[in-house]
């Protein structure tokens, strides 16, 4: 895969499990509304999994939070309707832990 290609994954739910690809080569066979999550660019520090949106980490004085994309493309740490942007936590030194992710363990974001 070209390292300019935009890595994604997607929940089929049809199969309960997540299907993963790049922009560029698309994937046709996924339910019509499946969800599709993409890759932030980051890794996590304990066991460098690529971090998807839609992960559920946990961040030391933030708690349980959603992993997403803000309206100016940053990656942000979301708990309810506050976000933190991922850069600041990690300067701080507060790195994300996964718990999970919010299709599989949507529980997690209560």
């Amino acid at each position: 895969m070209d390292n300019h290609d935009i890595k994604l994954r997607a929940w089929d739910g049809r199969f309960n499990q997540f299907v993963y690809f790049n922009a560029l080569s698309g994937l046709h066979s996924l339910e019509p509304k499946a969800p599709t999550m993409q890759y932030t660019g980051y890794n996590y520090k304990d066991t460098e999994e690529k971090m998807f949106t839609g992960d559920v980490v946990y961040i030391a004085g933030l708690g349980n939070c959603e992993i997403g994309i803000d309206k100016f493309y940053g990656i942000v740490a979301i708990q309810g309707k506050y976000e933190t942007p991922l850069i600041d936590c990690i300067l701080e030194g507060d790195y994300p832990v996964k718990l999970g992710d919010k299709y599989q363990n949507p529980e997690l974001l209560k």
